[in-house]
């Protein structure tokens, strides 16, 4: 016997019986991580737990297996594409010490290049050294140590990954990350033109794909991925876009130290659902990111296909079901840094499916496959020219220079706005129409932001539209 929806009806009980209990366990947290749990409510927390345990346990620790297996997962790369950059030159990676950084590096040493270097701050060394890797000292936000480095240097290819990546921390640090993951793109940007280099890649984040953020870790990455679009034309650049990596996931390094200690297991939001890819995987990209660069236009890749989106409630259940540990699960509402609610129009059905799902609604339509790989969709990140850019940055760089975290957000924010207004002219017509009914749609939920974009994208139509007609 099936429901009308074609789903069988102990499905269909299953899922309720899910969401009663998902909306006990919000009801029974206290909000907020840093609150103390009374006796009454660890109790209650503890009993949903057992009962979330005793339904879907078993299928939770089976889904922290499979996100634990997508740290083996790879893509096809065509080398040959790579070693025709690679081979017999001088590669250099920025934050070659990290996760990604040092898979990177173990992946470019086997392309025979002529000298391969990294340079990192803080961590110079890595856990496991790499043979005929130089490890060089120097900070990104600092324009003396990138000149000297890169000036010394003079590689031929340049990966770009130094960055503060925890977006947490970003809102702890707007200052210090501005400086670092913008300022420090900028520099890099301009050594490699000051230096030859012939091919620079840029290692960002599916969170740019948002139109417009004021949060700090994803607000920074949208301003790297401006700024090596705008880098010197005789300059060959490509980005890559990562999403959320599993063998360098901050949540499940909180999740092991809770689950140690026995204490709760802190969800944003029980039915955030996200995707995953493998540091291997990302490597891989930035790989064909490299055999995709060409001058004089920005090469946006990622990954077309990231699987099924693991669910954050999964992974806390799953970890307490393998481990046996006393912790309860608790509802404690999202971070600075985490946005609780997607951009209503981030995605169109018209193209959602024909291109990397790192793609925007508005990206998108001008998403292709790559020769390099198989794998990997790519989209041309072009800007249209605004001297408003230009003078947003350099007040930008001036607020991160003096330093003051209010100073440095609305320099940020201003450049933001500004670079979606220079962005939009420069994005499929037809995408920004849908893109504003869907807002208008939705017109009682938006949030001043959302309102302001749809705005700006109404204001970009307009102006096309007077363009044509004169």
């Amino acid at each position: 016997m099936t429901a009308v929806d074609g789903r069988s009806p102990a499905s269909a009980l299953r899922r309720a019986s899910r969401a009663r209990l998902v909306a006990e366990l919000r009801a029974a947290s206290t909000t907020g991580a840093g609150v103390a749990l009374d006796p009454a409510g660890h109790a209650r927390l503890q009993a949903i737990t057992r009962e979330l345990r005793g339904r879907y346990g078993t299928r939770a620790a089976a889904e922290l297996a499979r996100f634990r297996a997508t740290a083996s997962r790879e893509i096809d790369v065509d080398l040959s594409a790579v070693a025709r950059r690679v081979a017999g030159a001088t590669v250099l990676v920025t934050g070659g010490t990290g996760c990604i950084g040092s898979e990177l590096l173990r992946r470019l040493g086997e392309l025979a290049p002529a000298r391969l270097a990294s340079m990192s701050r803080g961590r110079t060394t890595p856990a496991v050294r790499l043979e005929g890797v130089e490890h060089l000292a120097g900070d990104v936000g600092r324009r003396e140590d990138v000149e000297r480095g890169l000036g010394a240097l003079r590689p031929d290819v340049v990966f770009h990954l130094a960055a503060q990546r925890d977006p947490a921390a970003a809102e702890r640090w707007p200052v210090a990350t501005a400086r670092t993951n913008a300022v420090g793109t900028a520099h890099v940007v301009d050594a490699c033109a000051a230096a030859g280099v012939r091919v620079l890649v840029y290692a960002s984040t599916g969170k740019a794909m948002r139109p417009f953020t004021g949060d700090s870790y994803a607000a920074s990455k949208k301003v790297g991925e401006w700024l090596v679009a705008r880098a010197d034309p005789r300059l060959a650049c490509a980005a890559a876009r990562f999403t959320h990596v599993v063998d360098n996931s901050l949540f499940v390094r909180r999740l092991l130290r809770w689950l140690r200690a026995g204490e709760p297991v802190c969800l944003h939001d029980p039915e955030i659902a996200f995707s995953v890819q493998s540091a291997r995987e990302s490597a891989q990209m930035l790989l064909v990111a490299c055999a995709q660069a060409v001058p004089e236009e920005l090469h946006v890749c990622a990954l077309r296909d990231l699987g099924a989106p693991v669910e954050l409630l999964d992974l806390g259940l799953g970890g307490i079901e393998a481990t046996g540990s006393a912790s309860v699960l608790r509802v404690v509402g999202f971070e600075a840094g985490y946005e609780p609610r997607a951009f209503p129009a981030m995605f169109d059905p018209v193209t959602a499916l024909d291109a990397s799902p790192l793609f925007n609604a508005l990206e998108a339509p001008d998403g292709v496959p790559v020769a390099a790989s198989p794998d990997v969709d790519a989209f041309a990140l072009r800007f249209c020219a605004d001297d408003r850019a230009g003078r947003a940055f350099a007040a930008l760089a001036a607020a991160c220079a003096a330093g003051g975290r209010a100073r440095v957000r609305r320099a940020r924010d201003a450049l933001g706005w500004t670079l979606l207004d220079a962005r939009l002219p420069a994005t499929d017509v037809e995408a920004r129409r849908r893109a504003l009914r869907t807002l208008r749609a939705h017109d009682g939920r938006l949030s001043p932001d959302d309102r302001r974009i749809a705005a700006a994208i109404a204001s970009s139509l307009a102006a096309g539209e007077q363009a044509t007609a004169a």
